[in-house]
């Protein structure tokens, strides 16, 4: 991965909002959630799963902003950092002695 792979998300935060109920008006749960969902079509959209079963149907969440909309297509994500990230020499030395035991 390079520098370019990490992009700042706070741009994001400027067109969504954190709703705490589901379209059909349930408690959105996030902590018992086990499965996330974003469509390239509904980008305003999440869609939230609390198990793994097939048979679940997909819970919405409305996550547009009241009043002026911006179009997400329009948010530019910056990179995050400009520069490689610096790795403590402490943590460094860590990975170093773990090699040995992957294989």
């Amino acid at each position: 991965m390079e520098n370019k792979d990490f992009v700042n998300f706070n741009a994001l935060t400027a067109c969504t909002t954190n709703k705490k109920i589901t379209v059909t008006r349930e408690k959105v749960e996030f902590r018992k959630a086990t499965q996330f969902h974003f469509h390239k079509d509904s980008p305003n959209v999440m869609f939230i799963k609390y198990t793994h079963d097939e048979n679940e149907s997909w819970q919405q969440v409305n996550l547009h902003k009241r009043g002026r909309q911006t179009s997400m297509a329009k948010v530019k994500f910056p990179v995050k950092y400009k520069e490689p990230h610096p790795i403590a020499k402490n943590k460094h030395d860590d990975i170093k002695q773990l090699l040995q035991y992957i294989p």
